[in-house]
């Protein structure tokens, strides 16, 4: 005990001596009570620690809430009509899109059979390829002839429009809708891009089998290479009638020449070929006199009254 009073009477002379627990908050209190040197109140502090002035702002600021509310609903709404504008702005340029080499893609672009007639490049049968799977379906028989000639000199390939492609030109074959120069137009673009169908195939077929006598050599010539070239296994009748064509009733070599598929034992027609099926059937007739017609032979009667008719004559 006697060292303890001697340590703490050292401390209060050094004036290092620590307050006790209990006198430490007394101290402060009263501290935060005594006047400032300089006689100015000095700023109470709340229980968190906030001073007045921190105070009085903060409440400011509570007051003036709900004008900072309505000004941010002001701001949303602002923002949703932007958002609102901007989804309609995309919207509208959907029929415009970028093409790689700065033009646009436009769906309602001129497709018209001058323009296809026009093109040469892959890059603009691109631009175009919107509008002309828009408006293929609905395009005349010549525009269609336009496309095919457009798409088979460009190369240019697009799954989509080949297949509504396939089916307008099977639709205007079954109506008969089609010229011969324009088939030749579809025909060309398939085989050019080796878009084989065979219902477009089938469909020339049976479009043209009855009119092959009436087409000209070079079509006739072209198609059937364009079967082959294609694999056409079916319409092996149309497919001879490319190669020969039938002959008209009227012309003295029906069937009276051999028919030259018969003879190798595979003729497609069977009894409607114009040709001979007979093994002993010419070939040809060159060298083949007409039959001459035979001598008149008066008989005897004939002959009296021949003579009777001379006499009364003299």
């Amino acid at each position: 005990m006697v060292k303890r009073s001697i340590c703490a009477a050292a401390q209060d002379d050094l004036g290092g001596a620590s307050d006790s627990g209990e006198e430490a908050p007394r101290k402060r209190k009263l501290a935060s009570k005594a006047p400032s040197p300089s006689g100015e109140k000095l700023p109470s502090t709340t229980s968190q620690g906030v001073t007045g002035d921190d105070g009085v702002k903060r409440k400011k600021e509570k007051e003036f809430a709900w004008m900072d509310s309505e000004e941010e609903e002001e701001t949303d709404k602002g923002t949703a009509k932007d958002t609102k504008k901007r989804s309609k702005s995309r919207s509208g340029s959907r029929s415009r899109r970028p093409s790689g080499d700065g033009d646009f893609e436009d769906a309602d672009a001129d497709v018209s059979i001058e323009v296809l007639d026009e093109v040469q490049t892959f890059g603009k049968m691109v631009i175009l390829a919107p509008a002309l799977q828009k408006q293929l379906r609905r395009m005349s028989s010549d525009n269609v002839s336009s496309a095919c000639r457009a798409m088979a000199r460009t190369k240019f390939f697009d799954g989509d429009i080949l297949k509504d492609l396939n089916d307008v030109l099977k639709r205007l074959l079954q109506r008969e809708q089609l010229t011969a120069s324009q088939t030749t137009d579809a025909l060309q673009c398939l085989a050019e891009l080796n878009a084989y169908d065979q219902g477009v195939l089938s469909a020339v077929a049976m479009a043209f089998k009855a009119k092959v006598a009436s087409l000209e050599p070079g079509f006739r010539q072209a198609w059937q290479d364009i079967f082959k070239f294609v694999k056409h296994e079916r319409d092996k009748d149309f497919r001879q009638l490319l190669e020969t064509p039938p002959l008209p009733p009227v012309s003295p070599a029906y069937q009276k020449i051999r028919c030259f598929h018969h003879s190798r034992g595979s003729c497609a027609l069977e009894k409607a070929c114009t040709y001979s099926h007979d093994p002993r059937a010419p070939l040809s007739l060159e060298g083949i006199e007409p039959a001459r017609a035979s001598p008149l032979i008066m008989t005897q009667s004939q002959m009296v009254m021949g003579k009777k008719y001379g006499s009364h004559c003299r």
